[in-house]
């Protein structure tokens, strides 16, 4: 698939399909972070020769000229019966909230001293998570920014990676450079429910979207992993499984959203997984075999 971009690199991107997103009218549209510091709107079109397209519909510049920030993160808003919402983050600690329909940023603000690695949308919009090169990770309330509605400094390293479960709306997953991945309850995150130690630097974390306790993990110098978050029992989270077939930092992780009967079998589900790493450039496809 080529863009017909070559302003920077992309440090991020998502996708998103519904009928109702705009500048988009319908179909697939992709949001990129790039290290311009813009947000950058990709529509996905089929071809007359059955080709993939992907043609620009807006470039968003949310990072301030005087910075020259890079942009780190995206995430979508979860709430398709709102206006679609994007927030990203920047090298220079600053979040940025867009709206789509206008694609203009709403909202900007300076969230952590050092880089803003990781930024994520609750099931409510008006909640963001965010966190830091400064090891504190924040939760706001986008309608007043002067200050979070709370600060974890339960990390102890660099705060890298946050995902909002995808049903379960009070449960929040965080990864660190310090080499634990936690998992909060926002109703009370004086402390994490269960945390795990999966070593070499938790740089992503990635739900399945239909197993509710499964958990995809890129761990920079050790691989990736699949870990049972086990979240309505009272035994500690533990690792399924690991994949270590990449030579260089295990970087970015996603399951495949398609599913299939031919995967379950009697007492395992064959998940099909797509994983990256930096260095060398490399993507692979591979399958782990996880309890039914």
């Amino acid at each position: 698939m080529d863009t017909g971009i070559r302003q920077g690199s992309t440090s991020l991107f998502r996708w998103m399909q519904h009928e109702n997103v705009a500048p988009a009218s319908s179909g697939l549209l992709l949001a990129l972070a790039s290290s311009c510091g813009d947000v950058i709107f990709l529509k996905l079109k089929e071809s007359s020769e059955g080709d993939l397209i992907a043609s620009k519909v807006e470039r968003i510049h949310v990072t301030t000229d005087r910075t020259e920030a890079l942009c780190l993160s995206l995430d979508w808003s979860k709430d398709l019966s709102n206006p679609l919402v994007v927030v990203s983050s920047d090298s220079s600690g600053c979040l940025h909230l867009v709206d789509v329909a206008t694609g203009t940023t709403t909202s900007s603000w300076k969230a952590h001293d050092f880089e803003a690695w990781i930024s994520a949308l609750d099931h409510d919009s008006s909640v963001v998570f965010s966190g830091g090169d400064d090891c504190r990770l924040h939760m706001w309330d986008a309608r007043n920014t002067k200050k979070p509605l709370l600060t974890s400094k339960r990390h102890e390293m660099g705060v890298c990676s946050i995902q909002v479960h995808p049903t379960l709306k009070h449960i929040v997953a965080s990864g660190s450079y310090d080499e634990v991945f936690c998992l909060w309850d926002k109703r009370q995150m004086s402390k994490p429910i269960k945390d795990l130690r999966l070593g070499g630097g938790v740089w992503r974390v990635k739900w399945h979207k239909s197993h509710a306790d499964w958990v995809a993990t890129a761990c920079m110098h050790n691989g990736f992993t699949i870990t049972d978050s086990r979240l309505n029992a009272g035994a500690p989270a533990e690792v399924l499984c690991s994949y270590k077939g990449h030579s260089s930092l295990a970087y970015g992780v996603d399951w495949c959203w398609l599913e299939h009967e031919a995967w379950r079998g009697h007492d395992h589900y064959a998940a099909l997984l797509a994983t990256c790493s930096f260095y060398d450039h490399c993507l692979h496809i591979w399958t782990a075999n996880l309890p039914a």
